[in-house]
């Protein structure tokens, strides 16, 4: 799964992403402990982490089915998030064809939301599709974040 933490201060909130896979044990703790500046603000390897979109509704690898899909996500709140996606379909089992799906960005609602819908022009079982979602607030840019899709 994907964790997520959410750190409230000062009436601001942030989200995080664990960037190392993770597994639970029973029993077992953990505790992490962001860098702070010494008036107690983020750093801004710290913002931009935190910035970074996290997919909730697909993890990579997933199918999709229908001639649609919506990415849904969680950025933090009111940032931008800049979408790129792209298809690749198989033409008679030889020719890989591309198409650009999306390269807009999106707002976030109030509590980090935002979500896309995909409409390939053309939609064959065995497509893949690879989506690149990029968070945005002010100067502070994240990682991008890189899944891909499979057309079922």
């Amino acid at each position: 799964g994907i964790v997520v933490a959410r750190l409230a201060n000062s009436g601001q909130v942030r989200f995080a992403t664990a960037d190392q896979p993770l597994q639970l044990v029973t029993g077992a703790t953990a505790v992490q402990q962001l860098t702070t500046e010494e008036d107690g603000s983020l750093t801004a390897e710290d913002a931009a982490s935190a910035l970074q979109p996290v997919v909730t509704n697909y993890k990579d690898g997933d199918t999709v089915s229908g001639a649609s899909f919506t990415i849904e996500g969680q950025t933090e709140p009111n940032a931008s998030v800049q979408i790129k996606a792209t298809s690749v379909t198989s033409l008679a089992g030889i020719i890989g064809a591309q198409q650009t799906l999306a390269n807009q960005t999106v707002q976030a609602d109030a509590d980090g939301k935002f979500s896309l819908r995909m409409r390939p022009t053309l939609v064959t079982s065995g497509s893949t599709y690879t989506v690149e979602l990029t968070g945005i607030q002010g100067e502070t840019t994240s990682p991008t974040t890189t899944i891909k899709l499979r057309q079922r």
